[in-house]
């Protein structure tokens, strides 16, 4: 084979040719091949390969060399903690009889270790609940923001690119043919779940924080 572009034409190189020792590119097994020991040279020098995404090598160094950034990030919390001491939940007696519940995901959302956040808000008879749900008065109404899953949801059809999700998706349909849940859809502004999932503004923030029926309870009345 020639030499590649960018060898020096010297005078010890002129009239040579170099000889292929060992074939890599073209084989099958070649792209494996050579990320196995691009991964093994970048576990030497401190990059840890992701559970996740074995594509993806990550380096965590913030936790050894916190910055003014972090510090930042600290006295945030510790401001809105300050200035929220007498914040809760307020428990009121409704007339409200439905279940209803809000979820939302926020797909490989982490920059550095691209893992992905999920949240979900369920209203029994109108009040924020934690812990198992269980409806005698009706189909549950979980709200979603996402019109694909929602196609996907209620689909019969199984598609190559929702393998990864066959079992949820088969779980969710089942619900959705026994009246247990209903899956509506509701507008991103009105996702409650997306405080638990992603970062949204100070405004969007104390909106939705009191649509959860969180509220000052020292204020007067």
């Amino acid at each position: 084979m020639d030499l590649p572009p960018g060898i020096m034409q010297e005078h010890t190189y002129r009239n040579k040719v170099c000889r292929l020792k060992k074939a890599l590119y073209g084989l099958k097994q070649s792209p494996r091949a050579w990320f196995g020991r691009f991964t093994i040279a970048m576990t030497l020098v401190g990059y840890k390969q992701s559970n996740y995404d074995h594509t993806l090598l990550i380096k965590h160094n913030e936790g050894k060399n916190p910055t003014e950034d972090h510090m930042e990030v600290v006295y945030r919390i510790l401001r809105y903690l300050k200035s929220a001491p007498g914040k809760g939940l307020l428990f009121l007696k409704n007339e409200k009889t439905v279940i209803e519940g809000y979820t939302d995901a926020d797909w490989a959302g982490d920059l550095l270790t691209r893992k992905s956040t999920s949240g979900y808000l369920t209203f029994v008879e109108g009040i924020l609940s934690r812990g198992e749900v269980r409806s005698k008065r009706g189909p549950m109404n979980l709200f979603c923001d996402n019109k694909v899953a929602i196609q996907i949801a209620q689909n019969p059809v199984q598609h190559d690119r929702t393998k990864h999700v066959e079992i949820d998706r088969h779980f969710i349909t089942d619900k959705l043919d026994q009246k247990i849940i209903h899956f509506p859809f509701v507008k991103s502004e009105s996702q409650l779940a997306d405080v638990l999932t992603k970062v949204v503004s100070g405004k969007v923030f104390h909106e939705m924080i009191g649509k959860l029926g969180m509220t000052y309870i020292y204020a007067p009345p």
